[in-house]
This record gives structure tokens, C-alpha cells and sequence, in this order.
């Protein structure tokens, strides 16, 4: 069958309708194919898609160089009574401590009097010398600091030390045989811990103080390089109070007694030396004899010994406390009794500590007081 023209481009179009695409001309349109004499055209392969590259690990944070020894964290160096008080071991109270075992501070114990003092230190006080003794120190580290020991603790434990201390602990190591002692520290931290709340509250009660949850945020810094006779105390501006102690083996409440006493007794009666007739000559007089050698060095100081000695007796002494008023006078300490009396009458007053001492200083008679002891010190030539 022969087609005409029409026919032939209908069947030539049904013929192309019917083929199958090209693999690569799946998504062109008719119009966009390409003419017979073009050069083939090259699609572009998608890009490969290539696997997220690995991130390093994350290097751990680096250690943090330990702090100096006089900001050490606490929670190393102190442990907590029951009461919250807390009981430290101060770097900066070692380090004097240390140093001023080096320049030949020896208070301590001492188990043989004959032929030569033999003193009993504690290990970690016995270590600590032994280790010191070949060190080089700086020379006349002290010699700008007339202070007493208790003096100056009671600065290295506000921060305000003896000018040059903490160049010359570090020279010495002494940071080094502080983190070494820390341990066995620990150990008698503990100790005091347990035993520091009940002779608080019994010293804070005979001195008419607020107890309890009134009581004033206290520390208690236990020194092992020092006397175990040593006990001070001050309170701080912010309200604080801090006491220092040497380490005694045993008996640890007169200690923490005298140190409190001494804390609150020498703000309060400050300048009231004045108001007690002849205290300056008794106390001159009093220092005069053997018994008396050890006696405080003026009136002010003489009269704040005599109510600590007091107050301690009244606190903890319990059914002794008239044999320890005893012995203060026989020691020098002639107000002692006095004293006692004068916290009794001013447990009835009202005010501040101070304001209710006030008028009972003023009734002291320190001739009249100190009349018994001379006699029995000076006893008259026959």
C-alpha cells in the first residue's frame, strides 16, 4: 500500500513515539535532544560523597598546678566537729612553727631535767627539727619581731605574717615536709574534732557568751610544732573567732577553754588595768620572787591572765576548780580568786561582756589580793 505524504509522516511519528530512550537522554526533553551530526554530549557523574572525616579525640584538660602551700585547700588540712567547728592544720602556722624550731625554739615537754634538759617531742615535731638542722636560714628573721610565739601565730593565722616567713619556708622546703606530715595530721585532727564542742560551750556559758546557734563561726588551728602549753585566741573583725593550740597529748579541753577565754577576756577588758587600785605594784612585786618569775611583763596582761585562769576553772575544772584557783595564786597569778568572783557577780549584769565586767574590775583590790601570797613568798627575816 502506497501512502501519500500525510500518511507517511503520521507513521514516522508513531515510529519514534514507540522506540525506547536512550539510557542518556532519560531526563531531556524532545526538544533538547540534540541533532544527528552533534558530538555526543557527556553528562558529569554526581560527585561522590566521601565519609565525614573522624575528629581527634578531645586532649583530657591538663592538671592543675598544685596551689602554694598557704592557700592549700582546706578540705586537706581540716576536718569538722559536730558542731561545725572547725579543726585545721595551717601551712603558714607550721611554717612559722618550723622556722622558729630552727632558730632554737625547744618549749616542750620535758622527760629529763638532769644533767641536761631532755625534752619528749612528737614525732612529727621531732622529724621536722632533725630535718631543719643542717638547713641554711635566713639570719635575723625574728630579731625584727620581739613577739611572743603566741603573738605571732595569731598573725600567720589572720595572714599577716612575720615579714620574710614565707620566702624563707620556701627557701627551706618546709611546704614539702607539711604535705609530707598532713597524714598523721589528720589523725589527731580528728582527735580534737571530737572533743572541741563540749569545752566551747562550757567556756562560752561561764562567760555569759551566746551558745549554740548564736555562737560565733570558730576555727581551731592545732599546731604540733608548738609548745603544748600554747592556747591563745582572737576575735576577728567579721565576728569570727579563731584559736590556736599546741598539740597536747591528752586533755585537750583546758586548752581549747584557756584559748576561747583568751579570745573573748583580752577585747573585753581592754584598758581596765587602770581601774584596779596598786595593780602595777603588786604586779612588779608578785613578779619579784621565785614563784613569780613566770608572771606577765605589765598590769593590762597580769589582769587578763588572772580571769583566764579564772574562767577555765569555772568552765572545766568542775569540783576542782577551787584546787586550780589555788594553784594560778601560788604560780603569781594573786587575782585569780577575785577574778572568779568577779565572772560570778557579772553573770547577773546585763550587756556586753565588757560592759558587764566593767564594774566589777573597778572592785578589785590587788593588795588586798596579793597580801597572803607575799607573806608565804617573802617570809619575814627573823
Amino acid at each position: 500500500m502506497r501512502l501519500s505524504g500525510p500518511g507517511k509522516l503520521c507513521l514516522a511519528l508513531a515510529v519514534a513515539l514507540a522506540a525506547p530512550a536512550r539510557a542518556d537522554d532519560d531526563d531531556r526533553s524532545p526538544a533538547e535532544s540534540p541533532p544527528p551530526d552533534a558530538a555526543p554530549v557527556r553528562r558529569r557523574r554526581p560527585a561522590r560523597e566521601e565519609p565525614p572525616a573522624e575528629k581527634p579525640p578531645t586532649p583530657p584538660p591538663a592538671a592543675a598546678e598544685p596551689p602554694p602551700a598557704d592557700v592549700a585547700p582546706t578540705v586537706e588540712s581540716s576536718v569538722f566537729s559536730p558542731e561545725g567547728v572547725e579543726v585545721k592544720a595551717d601551712a603558714r602556722l607550721f611554717a612559722l612553727f618550723a622556722l622558729l624550731n630552727a632558730d632554737g625554739y625547744d618549749d616542750g615537754p620535758i622527760r629529763r631535767a638532769l644533767p641536761a634538759p631532755k625534752h619528749a617531742y612528737g614525732a612529727v615535731r621531732a622529724d621536722v627539727r632533725k630535718r631543719l638542722a643542717a638547713a641554711k636560714l635566713p639570719e635575723g628573721l625574728f630579731d625584727k619581731a620581739p613577739r611572743t610565739p603566741a603573738t605571732l601565730a595569731l598573725e600567720a593565722v589572720a595572714g599577716k605574717p612575720v615579714e620574710g616567713l614565707d620566702d624563707a619556708a620556701k627557701a627551706a622546703g618546709i611546704d614539702v615536709l607539711f604535705a609530707a606530715a598532713l597524714p598523721a595530721l589528720r589523725a589527731d585532727l580528728k582527735r580534737w574534732a571530737a572533743a572541741v564542742d563540749a569545752p566551747l560551750a562550757k567556756t562560752r556559758a561561764a562567760l555569759g557568751l551566746p551558745g549554740g546557734d548564736d555562737a560565733p563561726k570558730t576555727t581551731l588551728a592545732v599546731e604540733v610544732l608548738a609548745s603544748p602549753e600554747l592556747a591563745t585566741g582572737e576575735s576577728l573583725p567579721d565576728g569570727s573567732v579563731a584559736l590556736v593550740v599546741g598539740d597536747a597529748a591528752a586533755d585537750e579541753a583546758p586548752l581549747v577553754a584557756r584559748a576561747l577565754a583568751r579570745a573573748s577576756l583580752e577585747p573585753a577588758l581592754a584598758g581596765m588595768a587602770a581601774k584596779v587600785k596598786q595593780l602595777a605594784e603588786v604586779r612588779a612585786a608578785v613578779a619579784a620572787t621565785a614563784a613569780g618569775a613566770d608572771v606577765a611583763a605589765d598590769p593590762q596582761a597580769y589582769l587578763v591572765d588572772a580571769f583566764v585562769e579564772a574562767a577555765v576553772a569555772k568552765a572545766v575544772a568542775g569540783d576542782g576548780a577551787a584546787a586550780k584557783l589555788d594553784a594560778a595564786v601560788k604560780r603569781g597569778n594573786v587575782l585569780a580568786k577575785d577574778a572568779a568572783k568577779a565572772l560570778d557577780a557579772a553573770d547577773k549584769g546585763k550587756g556586753t561582756l565588757a560592759e558587764r565586767l566593767g564594774p566589777e574590775v573597778a572592785r578589785l583590790e590587788a593588795r588586798k589580793a596579793a597580801e597572803a601570797f607575799l607573806k608565804s613568798a617573802i617570809p619575814p627575816v627573823r
